[in-house]
């Protein structure tokens, strides 16, 4: 649970800042709001970032790290996908990133092992992304099973 810790040390720049610009000058004022500020960013972050929610429907794939962060591929634009074991340390931190070799990471805190492995296209353009889950294997059958019940849409 890293976002807990996150939101705590957000508490604790929050509160020392408001403590510091309670001091009074402009010096302490300032950087009072800046530790604020820099305590209310930690919060969002952490609490954004505590969970990924992954959807498989009948329309296509989705994903998001709260409210904020969301992806959605329709079934026609999935090209590939699979479950893949992957070591997160490859890509430098938890949250949106890029791994050294160009994909694009979707991580929450402290993710090891297994991952959905899935190339979309969209518009002319493939993009590569490994989103961590616990149950990829899960995913990847609700993938099967929604596109073997997909139709096309008639153009």
């Amino acid at each position: 649970r890293g976002w807990i810790a996150g939101a705590a040390l957000a508490g604790v720049f929050t509160v020392c800042g408001g403590a510091l610009a309670t001091r009074g000058g402009v010096l302490a004022i300032g950087a009072g709001a800046l530790l604020a500020a820099l305590g209310l960013a930690l919060l969002v972050t952490a609490v954004s970032f505590r969970r990924l929610d992954l959807r498989v429907d009948r329309d296509g794939i989705a994903w998001s790290f709260g409210p904020l962060f969301r992806r959605r591929y329709s079934l026609e634009e999935v090209e590939m996908f699979r479950s893949r074991d992957f070591v997160f340390r490859k890509v430098g931190g938890w949250g949106i990133g890029r791994a050294y070799d160009g994909v694009d990471v979707y991580q929450v805190w402290g993710a090891n092992g297994t991952v959905l492995d899935l190339v979309v296209t969209r518009g002319g353009v493939s993009r590569h992304y490994l989103v961590s889950t616990a149950a990829p294997d899960m995913v990847c059958a609700a993938l099967v099973r929604a596109n073997a019940a997909w139709q096309p849409r008639s153009r």
